[in-house]
């Protein structure tokens, strides 16, 4: 016959949960106390310093044109359409200048009107 292991009683159980309970809430309060005690909280370690680089300019691409291809929103696709038929530019040159600069494409879009 084997023995079956004791269990122990759900008062046992929980008068035990109890006081590891307790002590667990001391445990917070004496860290606190101690953070509060000290002069100043530790210090994060420092995050590594980023360079700063310079922001690149399309004089600093001086090799020769390749091929690629994006997708884009369509609406996006269509502005950049627009804006290079009214700036008598290309979309590459478009593109090229807005990735080596500070200009952004706008949204663009054309004003239709129904004739009277």
């Amino acid at each position: 016959m084997e023995e079956q292991p004791i269990r122990p009683s759900v008062g046992s159980l929980r008068s035990e949960f109890r006081s590891r309970a307790a002590l667990v809430d001391e445990r917070v309060v004496t860290s606190d106390e101690l953070l509060s005690e000290s002069d100043s909280a530790p210090e994060a370690p420092a995050a590594p310093a980023r360079r700063k680089t310079k922001a690149a300019t399309a004089n600093q691409f001086t090799g020769p044109l390749a091929p690629a291809q994006f997708k884009l929103p369509s609406d996006l696709l269509q502005s950049l359409k627009l804006h290079a038929i009214d700036s008598n530019e290309t979309m590459s040159e478009i593109v090229l200048r807005c990735l080596t600069s500070g200009d952004l494409i706008e949204k663009a879009w054309i004003s239709t009107r129904k004739a009277s």
